[in-house]
């Protein structure tokens, strides 16, 4: 059922970046991290192909890229699920 039918208001995503404040500023902190990693990871690259000048470095600096997230995510998601999330940030 969509916004409108269940009788929210609907919007376009260019209605919304207009409209909302809040939306605006997320979105283009969004833009702005997603520039960044992406600029940070070329740079990487050609720091990795011109201090070794191999082109397995690169590819190996891409594949840990790739999956240390997807080996990792699960373990550090069943840690953080065992945490006092309270007790980590410090809120009485």
């Amino acid at each position: 059922m969509s916004g409108a039918a269940a009788g929210g208001d609907s919007l376009r995503p260019t209605q919304l970046l207009r409209r909302s404040r809040p939306f605006r500023a997320l979105f283009s902190a969004r833009l702005v991290s997603y520039a960044g990693d992406s600029l940070s990871l070329v740079a990487l690259m050609f720091h990795v192909a011109e201090t070794t000048g191999k082109a397995l470095a690169v590819s190996l600096l891409l594949l840990v890229g790739d999956l240390a997230p997807s080996l990792l995510g699960p373990f550090s998601g069943a840690l953080a699920d065992r945490l006092n999330l309270r007790r980590l940030a410090r809120v009485s």
